[in-house]
Protein backbone atom coordinates (compact mmCIF):
# COMPACT_ATOMS: atom_id res chain seq x y z
CA UNK A 1 0.00 0.00 0.00
CA UNK A 2 1.50 3.61 -1.07
CA UNK A 3 0.85 6.01 1.18
CA UNK A 4 0.93 10.00 0.44
CA UNK A 5 0.81 12.92 3.49
CA UNK A 6 1.12 16.24 2.14
CA UNK A 7 1.59 19.08 4.48
CA UNK A 8 1.67 22.38 3.21
CA UNK A 9 2.82 24.39 6.74
CA UNK A 10 5.52 24.00 9.30
CA UNK A 11 3.18 23.99 12.11
CA UNK A 12 5.43 21.79 14.56
CA UNK A 13 3.18 20.49 17.11
CA UNK A 14 0.57 19.24 14.85
CA UNK A 15 3.91 16.71 13.18
CA UNK A 16 4.21 15.73 16.42
CA UNK A 17 0.19 14.74 16.57
CA UNK A 18 1.05 12.83 13.36
CA UNK A 19 3.77 10.74 14.37
CA UNK A 20 1.11 8.02 16.02
CA UNK A 21 -0.62 7.87 12.29
CA UNK A 22 3.00 6.60 10.60
CA UNK A 23 3.54 4.98 13.59
CA UNK A 24 -0.02 3.00 13.45
CA UNK A 25 0.28 2.30 9.61
CA UNK A 26 3.30 1.04 9.53
CA UNK A 27 2.21 -1.25 12.28
CA UNK A 28 -0.79 -2.38 10.54
CA UNK A 29 0.12 -2.76 6.74
CA UNK A 30 3.17 -4.40 6.39
CA UNK A 31 3.59 -3.84 2.95
CA UNK A 32 2.88 0.02 3.74
CA UNK A 33 4.91 3.10 2.06
CA UNK A 34 4.95 6.42 3.54
CA UNK A 35 5.90 8.85 1.63
CA UNK A 36 5.76 12.44 3.09
CA UNK A 37 5.52 15.88 1.51
CA UNK A 38 6.01 18.51 4.03
CA UNK A 39 7.00 22.45 4.63
CA UNK A 40 9.97 23.67 6.60
CA UNK A 41 11.16 21.88 9.49
CA UNK A 42 11.18 18.06 9.20
CA UNK A 43 13.41 17.62 12.11
CA UNK A 44 11.15 15.56 14.39
CA UNK A 45 9.76 13.33 11.25
CA UNK A 46 13.08 12.60 9.31
CA UNK A 47 14.51 10.62 12.84
CA UNK A 48 11.23 8.11 12.84
CA UNK A 49 11.96 4.64 11.37
CA UNK A 50 8.37 5.18 9.49
CA UNK A 51 8.92 7.01 6.78
CA UNK A 52 9.98 5.89 3.48
CA UNK A 53 10.58 8.79 1.45
CA UNK A 54 10.52 12.67 2.15
CA UNK A 55 9.88 15.29 -0.26
CA UNK A 56 10.80 18.89 0.98
CA UNK A 57 9.71 22.09 0.22
CA UNK A 58 11.06 25.17 1.59
CA UNK A 59 8.49 27.21 3.52
CA UNK A 60 8.95 30.80 2.08
CA UNK A 61 9.51 32.45 -1.22
CA UNK A 62 9.80 31.81 -4.56
CA UNK A 63 11.80 28.24 -4.39
CA UNK A 64 8.74 27.15 -2.54
CA UNK A 65 6.46 27.63 -5.62
CA UNK A 66 9.27 26.07 -7.83
CA UNK A 67 9.59 22.92 -5.69
CA UNK A 68 5.90 22.62 -5.29
CA UNK A 69 5.62 22.08 -9.09
CA UNK A 70 8.51 19.52 -8.87
CA UNK A 71 7.17 17.89 -6.48
CA UNK A 72 3.60 17.36 -7.86
CA UNK A 73 5.24 16.70 -11.22
CA UNK A 74 7.00 13.71 -9.40
CA UNK A 75 4.02 12.96 -7.41
CA UNK A 76 1.82 12.33 -10.41
CA UNK A 77 4.26 9.53 -12.27
CA UNK A 78 3.30 7.44 -9.08
CA UNK A 79 -0.31 5.93 -8.06
CA UNK A 80 -0.94 6.34 -4.67
CA UNK A 81 -3.31 3.89 -2.74
CA UNK A 82 -4.04 6.47 -0.04
CA UNK A 83 -3.84 9.91 0.34
CA UNK A 84 -4.19 12.48 3.46
CA UNK A 85 -3.62 16.08 3.24
CA UNK A 86 -3.03 17.45 6.48
CA UNK A 87 -3.21 21.33 6.45
CA UNK A 88 -6.92 23.19 5.95
CA UNK A 89 -5.71 25.65 3.81
CA UNK A 90 -6.45 26.82 0.05
CA UNK A 91 -3.15 24.70 -1.50
CA UNK A 92 -3.66 21.53 0.45
CA UNK A 93 -7.29 21.59 -1.21
CA UNK A 94 -5.67 22.12 -4.64
CA UNK A 95 -3.28 19.69 -4.15
CA UNK A 96 -5.98 17.40 -3.22
CA UNK A 97 -7.80 18.10 -6.50
CA UNK A 98 -4.50 17.51 -8.54
CA UNK A 99 -3.08 14.54 -6.95
CA UNK A 100 -4.40 11.22 -7.88
CA UNK A 101 -4.70 8.33 -5.44
CA UNK A 102 -7.60 5.95 -4.89
CA UNK A 103 -8.67 6.96 -1.29
CA UNK A 104 -8.40 10.51 -0.49
CA UNK A 105 -8.98 11.54 3.51
CA UNK A 106 -8.85 15.45 3.96
CA UNK A 107 -7.81 16.07 7.52
CA UNK A 108 -10.38 18.22 9.19
CA UNK A 109 -9.78 20.39 12.39
CA UNK A 110 -12.88 20.05 14.82
CA UNK A 111 -13.29 22.70 17.62
CA UNK A 112 -13.29 21.10 21.03
CA UNK A 113 -11.16 17.87 19.82
CA UNK A 114 -7.80 16.15 20.32
CA UNK A 115 -6.29 16.51 17.04
CA UNK A 116 -5.16 12.67 17.62
CA UNK A 117 -8.94 11.87 16.87
CA UNK A 118 -8.94 13.11 13.49
CA UNK A 119 -6.20 10.03 12.50
CA UNK A 120 -7.77 7.70 14.51
CA UNK A 121 -10.59 8.53 12.48
CA UNK A 122 -9.11 7.64 9.29
CA UNK A 123 -7.05 4.83 10.32
CA UNK A 124 -10.53 3.44 11.64
CA UNK A 125 -11.65 4.14 8.10
CA UNK A 126 -8.83 2.34 6.52
CA UNK A 127 -10.11 -0.74 8.44
CA UNK A 128 -8.09 -0.30 12.11
CA UNK A 129 -9.36 -1.31 14.81
CA UNK A 130 -6.99 -1.80 17.55
CA UNK A 131 -5.42 2.09 17.42
CA UNK A 132 -2.32 3.03 19.73
CA UNK A 133 -3.02 6.79 19.39
CA UNK A 134 0.33 7.95 21.68
CA UNK A 135 2.81 10.65 19.89
CA UNK A 136 6.61 9.25 19.36
CA UNK A 137 9.55 11.39 19.65
CA UNK A 138 13.12 9.53 18.26
CA UNK A 139 15.49 11.79 19.80
CA UNK A 140 19.06 11.42 17.78
CA UNK A 141 22.33 11.12 19.71
CA UNK A 142 23.39 14.85 18.46
CA UNK A 143 20.15 16.42 20.18
CA UNK A 144 20.74 14.41 23.20
CA UNK A 145 24.14 15.39 23.79
CA UNK A 146 23.47 19.20 23.79
CA UNK A 147 20.25 18.62 25.92
CA UNK A 148 23.42 16.58 28.34
CA UNK A 149 25.95 19.53 28.19
CA UNK A 150 23.53 21.89 29.35
CA UNK A 151 21.57 20.05 31.89
CA UNK A 152 24.95 18.81 33.33
CA UNK A 153 26.57 22.33 33.55
CA UNK A 154 23.32 23.52 35.10
CA UNK A 155 23.70 20.84 37.51
CA UNK A 156 20.28 19.63 36.89
CA UNK A 157 18.85 16.12 37.03
CA UNK A 158 15.72 14.44 36.26
CA UNK A 159 13.03 15.94 37.71
CA UNK A 160 14.29 18.20 39.64
CA UNK A 161 13.34 21.50 37.76
CA UNK A 162 10.51 23.05 36.25
CA UNK A 163 10.17 24.10 32.62
CA UNK A 164 9.13 27.43 31.58
CA UNK A 165 8.46 28.17 27.87
CA UNK A 166 7.14 31.48 27.02
CA UNK A 167 7.58 31.95 23.71
CA UNK A 168 5.57 31.11 20.58
CA UNK A 169 5.31 32.25 17.03
CA UNK A 170 2.92 34.94 17.96
CA UNK A 171 2.94 37.68 19.88
CA UNK A 172 -0.53 37.34 21.77
CA UNK A 173 0.61 34.00 22.50
CA UNK A 174 4.56 34.86 24.02
CA UNK A 175 4.80 36.45 27.35
CA UNK A 176 6.55 39.40 27.87
CA UNK A 177 9.60 39.58 29.82
CA UNK A 178 7.92 41.28 32.62
CA UNK A 179 5.35 38.87 33.09
CA UNK A 180 7.93 36.07 33.34
CA UNK A 181 9.77 38.02 35.60
CA UNK A 182 6.87 38.15 37.77
CA UNK A 183 5.81 34.58 37.48
CA UNK A 184 9.21 33.66 38.91
CA UNK A 185 9.35 36.16 41.49
CA UNK A 186 5.89 34.81 42.59
CA UNK A 187 6.69 31.30 42.40
CA UNK A 188 9.40 31.86 44.41
CA UNK A 189 7.32 33.40 46.98
CA UNK A 190 4.86 30.36 47.53
CA UNK A 191 8.40 28.01 48.12
CA UNK A 192 9.29 26.87 44.87
CA UNK A 193 12.78 26.29 45.01
CA UNK A 194 13.59 24.37 42.09
CA UNK A 195 15.60 25.51 39.76
CA UNK A 196 13.64 26.87 36.66
CA UNK A 197 14.59 26.17 32.71
CA UNK A 198 13.61 28.78 30.22
CA UNK A 199 13.25 28.20 26.76
CA UNK A 200 14.46 31.14 25.04
CA UNK A 201 15.70 30.44 21.38
CA UNK A 202 14.92 33.74 20.70
CA UNK A 203 17.07 35.39 22.72
CA UNK A 204 14.14 37.37 24.26
CA UNK A 205 14.65 37.18 27.97
CA UNK A 206 18.48 37.37 27.51
CA UNK A 207 18.43 40.04 30.40
CA UNK A 208 16.25 38.03 32.60
CA UNK A 209 18.69 36.89 35.22
CA UNK A 210 17.65 35.87 38.72
CA UNK A 211 19.40 32.94 40.77
CA UNK A 212 18.27 29.16 40.03
CA UNK A 213 16.84 30.47 36.73
CA UNK A 214 18.74 28.91 33.31
CA UNK A 215 18.08 29.55 29.79
CA UNK A 216 17.86 26.97 27.17
CA UNK A 217 19.03 29.09 23.70
CA UNK A 218 19.11 25.95 21.20
CA UNK A 219 16.25 26.41 17.95
CA UNK A 220 17.40 22.48 17.59
CA UNK A 221 13.78 21.09 18.33
CA UNK A 222 15.52 17.68 19.01
CA UNK A 223 17.46 19.01 21.24
CA UNK A 224 14.49 21.23 23.46
CA UNK A 225 12.64 18.03 23.43
CA UNK A 226 15.51 15.74 25.25
CA UNK A 227 15.83 18.96 28.04
CA UNK A 228 11.83 18.84 28.37
CA UNK A 229 11.68 15.06 28.85
CA UNK A 230 14.02 15.45 32.26
CA UNK A 231 11.81 18.28 33.13
CA UNK A 232 9.26 17.86 36.51
CA UNK A 233 6.88 19.87 35.38
CA UNK A 234 6.20 22.05 32.60
CA UNK A 235 4.75 25.78 32.30
CA UNK A 236 3.81 26.53 28.34
CA UNK A 237 2.12 28.53 26.02
CA UNK A 238 0.41 26.58 23.26
CA UNK A 239 3.58 25.74 21.48
CA UNK A 240 4.55 22.36 20.04
CA UNK A 241 6.24 22.24 23.79
CA UNK A 242 3.01 20.94 25.14
CA UNK A 243 2.43 18.53 22.26
CA UNK A 244 6.31 17.30 23.84
CA UNK A 245 4.85 16.99 27.22
CA UNK A 246 2.24 15.08 26.44
CA UNK A 247 4.10 12.50 24.47
CA UNK A 248 6.46 12.16 27.48
CA UNK A 249 3.49 11.83 30.42
CA UNK A 250 4.84 14.99 32.25
CA UNK A 251 2.29 17.28 33.90
CA UNK A 252 1.84 20.54 32.96
CA UNK A 253 0.28 23.90 32.58
CA UNK A 254 -0.46 25.44 29.55
CA UNK A 255 -1.84 29.10 28.47
CA UNK A 256 -4.32 29.96 25.99
CA UNK A 257 -5.68 33.18 24.18
CA UNK A 258 -8.46 33.46 21.78
CA UNK A 259 -7.32 34.90 19.15
CA UNK A 260 -6.90 32.23 15.89
CA UNK A 261 -4.10 31.03 14.86
CA UNK A 262 -3.17 30.60 10.48
CA UNK A 263 -5.95 28.34 9.13
CA UNK A 264 -8.55 28.30 12.34
CA UNK A 265 -11.70 29.66 13.50
CA UNK A 266 -11.05 31.72 16.49
CA UNK A 267 -12.06 29.93 20.18
CA UNK A 268 -15.44 30.30 21.67
CA UNK A 269 -14.59 28.70 24.32
CA UNK A 270 -11.67 27.46 26.61
CA UNK A 271 -12.74 23.41 25.08
CA UNK A 272 -12.76 24.96 21.75
CA UNK A 273 -8.67 25.57 22.03
CA UNK A 274 -7.28 21.88 23.24
CA UNK A 275 -6.46 19.88 20.89
CA UNK A 276 -2.86 18.18 21.63
CA UNK A 277 -4.93 16.47 24.57
CA UNK A 278 -7.73 16.45 26.91
CA UNK A 279 -7.81 18.19 30.01
CA UNK A 280 -6.89 15.83 33.05
CA UNK A 281 -5.19 16.03 36.33
CA UNK A 282 -2.00 16.42 34.54
CA UNK A 283 -3.25 18.66 31.99
CA UNK A 284 -4.43 22.37 33.44
CA UNK A 285 -5.30 24.98 31.25
CA UNK A 286 -5.80 28.74 32.01
CA UNK A 287 -6.85 31.51 29.47
CA UNK A 288 -7.82 34.62 29.08
CA UNK A 289 -8.98 37.16 25.29
CA UNK A 290 -6.65 38.73 23.55
CA UNK A 291 -2.92 37.60 24.93
CA UNK A 292 -2.03 35.00 27.75
CA UNK A 293 -0.36 38.00 28.70
CA UNK A 294 -3.75 38.66 30.18
CA UNK A 295 -3.99 35.47 32.46
CA UNK A 296 -3.16 36.77 36.24
CA UNK A 297 -0.03 35.58 37.53
CA UNK A 298 -1.79 34.95 40.54
CA UNK A 299 -3.79 32.10 38.82
CA UNK A 300 -0.70 30.90 37.01
CA UNK A 301 1.19 30.73 40.21
CA UNK A 302 -1.69 29.30 41.78
CA UNK A 303 -1.99 26.31 39.41
CA UNK A 304 1.68 25.32 39.11
CA UNK A 305 2.67 25.59 42.65
CA UNK A 306 0.30 23.62 43.72
CA UNK A 307 0.64 20.59 40.40
CA UNK A 308 4.30 20.90 40.66
CA UNK A 309 4.49 19.82 44.64
CA UNK A 310 1.81 17.17 44.00
CA UNK A 311 3.93 15.68 41.14
CA UNK A 312 7.01 15.89 43.82
CA UNK A 313 5.32 13.71 46.34
CA UNK A 314 4.07 10.91 43.86
CA UNK A 315 7.92 10.66 42.58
Amino acid sequence: MKVLLVRTDSQLGDTIFETCFYREIKRHFSDAHITVMVCGNRRVLENLPYIDEFIWLPSRGIKRLLYAFLALAHIWQQHFDVLVSLTPTWRMRLFNKLLRAKRKFPFEYRLGVPAVENYKNILTRLGVTDIDSSYTLVIPLDARQTADEFLAGCRLTRGNFLLLNPVASCDSYTLSLQKVTQIIEQLRLTGVTEPIVILDYQNKYKSLQMPGVFRFTSNDVLAVAAVTEHAGYVLTVDTAISHMAYAFSLPMTVLFTDQPKVGLPRAKSLEHLISFAPPSEDVQVLWAPGSVNAISVQDIVAVVSKRFYRRKKSV
